[in-house]
């Protein structure tokens, strides 16, 4: 077991082993331009703080990067909660989660602070069971419309990515890994041209549903097939 650590330098935290029921971190926020929480409990009454006093606290404008691993908090608002009414990390950029046992939608996250996610650019989700929906079907807006790098491994329950009318017309890398039960990219002929690259295994790559089937032979060239640990398939030992 290590001992809990609060480390500031170049702008990053890094914040391991605390207990946010006892710490206040707001104050580290201000200057920070990327944030690590690793093995912390008390996220949600953490986060709950900084909603309630989002009034006197603004925003955190020059937070950037944003990695949360290691926690069973549920990073969700109950109803009644203080939900802020602008967005806390407006230039957020970078999301990182990674083993959080009971997320369920980055949405409710974003809730908590009032995340617009608009300069989202890269999303990398890893081993998180209870993840059913990246973000919320019933977003009506666009959401993290700049995205451009999509990395998501270990979630058997993941289902969906989006809202049916997304677009993320900036999509450039998706890289999705043991996610069997999601069927459908967010990719369409808005997008598509922008796509360089999408790694997968491949009987899940073979078993999506697409807009049309002349959308998904186009991809076929941009496909790289990856086994269940993420190394490249030569191509030689399969067939598209």
């Amino acid at each position: 077991m290590h001992d809990s650590l609060a480390d500031y330098d170049d702008n990053c935290v890094i914040l391991s082993q605390l207990s946010f029921s006892q710490e206040w971190i707001g104050w580290l926020l201000y200057n920070a331009a990327s944030l690590q929480i690793c093995f912390c409990e008390g996220l949600d009454q953490m986060l709950r703080k900084l909603a309630i006093n989002s009034t006197n606290l603004g925003c955190f404008a020059g937070l950037r990067l944003l990695k949360i691993s290691y926690s069973h908090s549920t990073l969700k608002p109950t109803r009644g909660q203080c939900i802020t009414s602008f967005d806390l990390v407006p230039n957020l950029e970078e999301i990182y989660f990674h083993s959080l046992s009971k997320l369920e939608s980055i949405s409710d996250f974003g809730d908590f602070l009032g995340l617009r996610f608009s300069r989202l650019r890269i999303i990398d989700i890893f081993s998180c069971p209870q993840l059913k929906h990246l973000f919320s079907v019933e977003d009506t807006g666009l959401v993290a419309p700049n995205l451009k790098v999509l990395k998501l491994k270990n979630l058997p329950n993941l289902e969906t990515l989006c809202s049916h009318n997304e677009s993320w017309q900036h999509l450039q890398q998706l890289e999705l890994l043991n996610c069997d039960l999601l069927r459908k990219l967010p990719l369409t002929t808005q997008n598509e041209d922008s796509v360089k690259e999408v790694r997968g295994q491949l009987e899940w790559w073979n078993r999506l549903e697409w807009e049309n089937e002349d959308m998904k032979q186009r991809l076929q060239n941009h496909f790289i097939a990856i086994d269940r640990f993420g190394q490249v398939i030569d191509k030689a030992d399969s067939i598209l």
